[in-house]
């Protein structure tokens, strides 16, 4: 199975695309993780519109009442109850008005037309008019839970469904079982929430990923105005060539029949034969999946005054040794960069996979880069490998860093260093792997012998994002429809940020702020 299933070829607006499935493309224009989805129809109603319905007769008649109502997400614009008599035989002007989110189906008799002008009927009459949702070039995602949303939390998951459509066939589902949580430390402030699923059984979502899986995640984006920093950055770790890189698509999310804005669908990053395989082996020869975050659970470690979270499933007997073990090799690893030692750093270390993450977090500027989401690997008899790299909301202009930071005047701007730059080590979120291996020469050649090798293809990266918004640019600014937070500051967002009236306008300057970076560490790094 190949790595690359979101970067989906889409060769001009006129091509026929696949509706969601894996692909093996020799080069790719979007980011798109999914492509359009298939053209479904729905049918609603089962029969023909009444082209010649028995009018009001002013002799026959007498008086009749006409009735218009909604069925669930949508209302009437217009007099609801009107009343034909031989002085007034035809009905005004009614419109079927779907929410957002929603598109007008049909009404009861077969009409497909949300107007209607100078009905008139011979008997009394009650017209419904049905709403679907509305597929955009998304796949929609429809979520049911048990409780009301409002009282789901963090810790604990809930009861409810899942339902997939405006997808390839293969790829639908219909009320599977699922459980649902919210995700998230700060984001969970926000109104747009986050949510993890644990599905009943294992599925390959919208075809992501190598295998099924149970965990997924559906990604807010909510302080990333162009909803498109966690895809560039997807993109760029394929580009890396990261060992294991989550799958994702933009989905439609309809939370108990509220449309609720885009979403990113990934896979849940975690410890798993299809994703980052790490069999436990024994204390004496210790395999494990790491996280550093400030968030740290249970069972957890601190190195150097960094909190770890250890994500392999530990035995229940005998579990502290295990952990025990942990600690002490990756304390050994970072007391080893700190020795400077080559050797003895590249026998403990892969540091193709150092250089490779160390770029991701560079070029992106990701401000969490030693905070929350960098995880470490090892697998037995192997060396502590770097990846996956995870969470670029606050990243690539979107941040400015706290008053006293060093990087606080340049943070968002896309010159400068951030995660290489040693001046700021005092700054809280700087990742000490990255700080410190900053500090020698034959760290910085290896850098920039990657650059050379991935800056041509890197390169590609603003045009990808301008040709990604335009794909999906009415379900984008419907997002923001449901969320007006254009102009709100909803964290450390860069000033320009909140300036911008569009998502058009925020990709624009994403697309840009990419083109710089690379010219940048082109200059720095190109020779």
């Amino acid at each position: 199975m190949n790595k690359i299933h979101f970067l989906s070829l889409l060769l001009a607006a006129t091509a026929l695309l696949p509706a969601c499935g894996r692909s093996t493309p020799p080069a790719e224009s979007t980011l798109s993780s999914t492509s359009a989805p298939s053209t479904t129809t729905y049918h609603f109603l089962d029969k023909e519109p009444l082209t010649n319905p028995n009018p009001y007769d002013p002799e026959t008649s007498g008086t009749v009442y006409v009735t218009y109502l909604a069925a669930e997400h949508g209302s009437i614009s217009g007099k609801l109850s009107q009343t034909l008599t031989p002085n007034n035989t035809v009905c005004s002007t009614v419109e079927a008005v779907p929410e957002l989110g929603y598109r007008f189906a049909g009404w009861s008799d077969g009409s497909t037309d949300p107007v209607r002008n100078g009905d008139s009927y011979a008997d009394d009459t009650v017209l419904t008019a049905y709403f679907e949702q509305d597929i955009l070039n998304l796949p929609a995602v429809s979520l049911t839970t048990e409780i009301d949303p409002d009282r789901i939390n963090t810790d604990e998951y809930v009861d409810g469904s899942i339902s997939i459509s405006g997808c390839a066939e293969e790829y639908e589902l219909n009320d599977f079982t699922t459980e649902v949580r919210g995700r998230g430390h700060g984001s969970w402030t926000y109104d747009k929430k986050g949510w993890k699923l644990r599905l009943s059984e294992g599925q390959s979502l919208l075809g992501l990923g190598e295998g099924k899986a149970r965990k997924w995640v559906l990604i807010a984006n909510q302080v990333d105005r162009s909803l498109l920093r966690n895809a560039a950055a997807t993109w760029i770790q394929h580009r890396l060539g990261l060992s294991w890189v989550s799958d994702y698509a933009f989905v439609d999310l309809y939370l108990n029949g509220e449309y609720m804005g885009v979403y990113q669908l990934y896979e849940q990053v975690e410890e798993d034969e299809h994703k980052v395989s790490v069999p436990l082996g024994t204390p004496e020869d210790v395999s494990y999946f790491a996280e550093l975050t400030v968030h740290a659970e249970v069972p957890r470690f601190t190195v150097d005054g960094d909190k770890y979270e250890v994500h392999s499933d530990l035995p229940e007997e005998g579990a502290e040794a295990y952990l025990t073990a942990i600690d002490a090799h990756l304390t050994a690893c970072l007391n080893a960069v700190k020795s400077g030692d080559y050797a003895l750093i590249d026998s403990l270390i892969d540091l193709d996979s150092v250089v490779n993450a160390y770029i991701v977090e560079e070029l992106t500027k990701n401000r969490d880069a030693g905070w929350d989401s960098f995880y470490l690997y090892r697998n037995t008899g192997g060396k502590l490998t770097f990846g996956p790299v995870w969470d670029f909301d606050m990243s690539s202009g979107n941040v400015k860093a706290d008053a006293s930071s060093v990087c606080h005047n340049t943070f968002s701007y896309p010159d400068g260093l951030y995660a290489g730059n040693t001046a700021a080590a005092a700054d809280r979120q700087q990742n000490i792997w990255f700080m410190t291996l900053a500090e020698y020469d034959w760290f910085w050649e290896m850098v920039k012998t990657r650059w050379q090798e991935v800056s041509p293809a890197l390169s590609a990266l603003p045009d990808i994002l301008r040709q990604t918004g335009a794909l999906y640019e009415d379900a984008f600014e419907r997002n923001f429809e449901r969320w007006d937070i254009l102009h709100k500051k909803l964290s450390t967002e860069a000033s320009v940020i909140l300036t911008m009236d569009s998502c058009s306008q925020q990709i624009a300057y994403l697309a840009d702020w990419y083109r710089q970076r690379i010219e940048w560490l082109d200059d720095v790094w190109g020779s």
